[in-house]
């Protein structure tokens, strides 16, 4: 029922953006990129996955910035934060989305890239939208790490002769994302801060009672 209702949905911002398109064709580019993408983010609060929060940037409607708190698996408790690019030729192309934070995984880049698959874009019937690509950067977070684009050949070869190194480097990692939970990009608008006092009272009382 709900991926009927998501597949609607997508048909339904599929068919306001071909309609932006006709009525913009003699406009100039950078405003058909900016209603793109002010129609993208109306809908994403709707299909962003479970634990991960994303917001633009305070600098450009074109960067936005996102956070993933991961609860399970390889990477379970590591708070990574990422960010989602709209290059000059979107939308043609698709946005980009790279890790702010290290992530040791073979399948993200030292530079905290990644590379979506043909395969799972065959997957999807619509355009592809900003969280289908979320959603593929969570996937690689959450399941078993298997074939695909190759980005960081150190953490692959670890996987296949000694787990039990990857698994340490993993752990760094997820300390790491920990520690730098309240560093944030400049122009980032997310705001996180240490539980006050009468919080941790609070969470204590909760605790008690459960």
């Amino acid at each position: 029922m709900q991926q009927n209702e998501n597949i609607n949905e997508e048909e339904n911002l599929e068919s306001q953006l071909e309609q932006l398109h006709l009525e913009t064709n003699s406009i100039p580019s950078t405003y058909l990129r900016e209603r793109t993408v002010f129609i993208e983010y109306k809908y994403l609060h709707r299909n962003v996955p479970g634990g991960v929060y994303v917001i633009p940037s305070r600098t450009s409607l074109f960067n936005w910035i996102g956070v993933i708190f991961v609860r399970s698996g390889y990477y379970q408790d590591a708070i990574f934060k990422f960010e989602l690019t709209f290059g000059e030729n979107y939308p043609s192309e698709i946005a980009q989305l790279r890790f702010i934070s290290p992530v040791f995984h073979p399948l993200i880049g030292i530079d905290g890239s990644i590379k979506i698959p043909k395969n799972y874009f065959q997957q999807i019937s619509s355009r592809i939208f900003s969280w289908h690509i979320i959603k593929y950067a969570k996937y690689l977070l959450y399941n078993r790490i298997r074939t695909g684009y190759i980005l960081n050949h150190e953490a692959a070869d670890l996987t296949k002769k000694n787990k039990i190194e990857f698994i340490n480097r993993v752990k760094q990692c997820i300390d790491k994302s920990i520690e730098d939970m309240y560093k944030l990009p400049y122009d980032c608008q997310f705001q996180f801060s240490l539980a006050s006092p009468e919080h941790n009272l609070l969470f204590e009382k909760l605790a008690i009672n459960q």
